[in-house]
């Protein structure tokens, strides 16, 4: 993290194309989602970069009280 880089080894994925449940015609393209395989240590990176982050947002709320994507304990049902 020190770097200020994001290592290029962690950037490649392999994709994958799944079937959607329950579709007459699965000659469509649209049929499949694509899923993108991560390596095992690019995603523990993300979450520890992403816990780093995230405390001194919370601590000096730097954040609107209303921005509810990706916080923890937060959600529309807690608004007010």
């Amino acid at each position: 993290m020190e770097a200020g880089h994001y290592p290029a080894a962690f950037k490649e994925a392999i994709t994958a194309a799944i079937k959607k449940s329950r579709k007459e015609d699965y000659t469509n393209p649209r049929v499949y989602r694509p899923v993108a395989l991560l390596p095992a240590i690019s995603v523990v990176f993300e979450k520890v970069l992403a816990a780093r982050t995230a405390y001194p947002i919370e601590k000096y709320n730097l954040l609107h009280r209303t921005h509810f994507g990706a916080r923890s304990g937060r959600s529309t049902q807690t608004l007010y």
